[in-house]
Formats: structure tokens, C-alpha cells, sequence
């Protein structure tokens, strides 16, 4: 499976608060496949963990936000 940028992560937590009601997890698999042009949709668990950490997506810096992974450095 591809892996999801930050900035496509906050995009599925964004989907996710927008829609009334909300989409179910499956339903932003599905949505994140089509919308980010995937090969396979995200498993139901990588979906809850994004929505898990939406608060972290939402307070990331814009140059973090493209990142595929998050380092931690340490110096």
C-alpha cells in the first residue's frame, strides 16, 4: 500500500468532520482511495489511527505537512 502524506491525512480527518453524518471509517477508505488516486484502499485500522491523530494534523507546520513519515530528531 502507498503511504499517505500529512497533508492527505488531514485531508481524510477533514472529510471525515465534514460530512453530515460523518463517513464510517470504510467510507473514507474508499474515498481516500479514489481522492489521492490509490492503488488499494487504507485498512480500517490506518483510518482510525489517522482519525486518532487528528490533532496532531491539525496543528503540523505546513512544511511537515508533505512528509510521508514523522522524524524525530535528535540532536
Amino acid at each position: 500500500m502507498q503511504q499517505l502524506t500529512n497533508r492527505q491525512k488531514l485531508a481524510v480527518c477533514r472529510k471525515h468532520k465534514s460530512t453530515t453524518p460523518p463517513y464510517s471509517q470504510r467510507q473514507l477508505a474508499e474515498w481516500a482511495k479514489d481522492e489521492f488516486g490509490l492503488t488499494k484502499k487504507p485498512s480500517q485500522s490506518t483510518i482510525s489511527a489517522i482519525l486518532k491523530e487528528e490533532e496532531k494534523y491539525m496543528q503540523m507546520e505546513n512544511d511537515k505537512l508533505d512528509a510521508k513519515r514523522n522524524y524525530l530528531y535528535l540532536y
